[in-house]
């Protein structure tokens, strides 16, 4: 995980990231939240993450490169969120540790430090081997 230091809109945001060899981050998971919390260092403000709502069904989705399929099945909302869809389309976290890094809704257009996340690359072994004996 990766936080921008300067503030961005969203969009600008995800470019930031994409320009750097990342995404935004999508804590899917309970799990991946609790890694993102546990390697985010503590800032001042919020952070943009790649959730966001459709401006046609108003659903909430995850802007993932990695996987563009992913439902939202897991949340992680501070009080009162989310807002209306005319109040926030894009969802930012907290940095703060001691809000136990909540999201909100905001207005894409605010500008937030971008909040970035590069898979670890594994290693294939059979494709390995398979390059040592054809250059063999």
């Amino acid at each position: 995980f990766e936080i921008g230091h300067d503030p961005l809109t969203w969009a600008k945001s995800h470019e930031y990231c994409i320009n750097k060899g990342f995404q935004f981050a999508c804590p899917v998971t309970k799990s991946v939240h609790n890694d993102m919390a546990d390697n985010l260092t503590k800032e001042d403000g919020d952070g943009w993450i790649g959730l966001r709502r459709s401006l046609l069904s108003t659903d909430w989705y995850w802007h993932d490169e990695y996987d563009p399929s992913t439902f939202v099945n897991y949340v992680h909302w501070d009080d009162g969120h989310p807002l209306d869809p005319v109040k926030g389309l894009c969802t930012s976290v907290s940095l703060d540790p001691n809000n136990d890094f909540k999201w909100q809704s905001a207005r894409c257009c605010d500008k937030k430090k971008p909040v970035c996340y590069k898979r670890p690359a594994y290693l294939n072994p059979s494709l390995e081997l398979l390059t040592v004996v054809i250059s063999a």
